[in-house]
């Protein structure tokens, strides 16, 4: 059986800076594409290190590594994000569109994002070349 390589962290980990110059390209016009590399350099420095860490804790297990690093950029990628959707939003009189709301339930999805990742039995080669399918897609729009 083929192994596959665990490519998404790294792609997910890119895109939203890739997102943000497309996005403002035309606002850019006097920055190259070359002053991107820094954060890129950064971010994916980021990755490889927590994908090393991760690999060593998940007993060489690449797969599960990669899943882990993934469910954390999503989610720290997407906070501010959601954060501006559901800033001030109100249910009576409690304002549940506050960041220490927000924060305790990105803590929640990300513990039972790795619980269940540790907890599987199940080879993760499948989500693996899904997960890869669909940040290579990713990247590419921007692109």
């Amino acid at each position: 059986m083929k192994k596959t390589f665990t490519l998404h962290p790294y792609l997910l980990a890119i895109f939203p800076i890739l997102f943000l110059y497309s996005n403002n390209i035309d606002q850019l016009s006097m920055i190259s594409f070359s002053k991107i590399l820094i954060p890129v350099a950064i971010i994916l420095g980021f990755a490889v290190v927590a994908m090393v860490i991760f690999w060593l804790i998940f007993k060489r297990d690449g797969y599960k590594a990669g899943a882990v690093i993934s469910i954390f950029l999503v989610l720290f990628f997407s906070y501010g994000r959601i954060y501006d959707l559901v800033a001030g939003f109100k249910i009576g009189d409690f304002i549940i569109g506050e960041h220490r709301y927000l924060s305790a339930l990105w803590l929640i999805l990300f513990i039972v994002g790795v619980f269940f990742t540790i907890k599987t039995k199940a080879n993760l080669r499948n989500l693996t070349d899904i997960l890869n399918i669909f940040s290579i897609t990713l990247v590419l729009f921007p692109l």
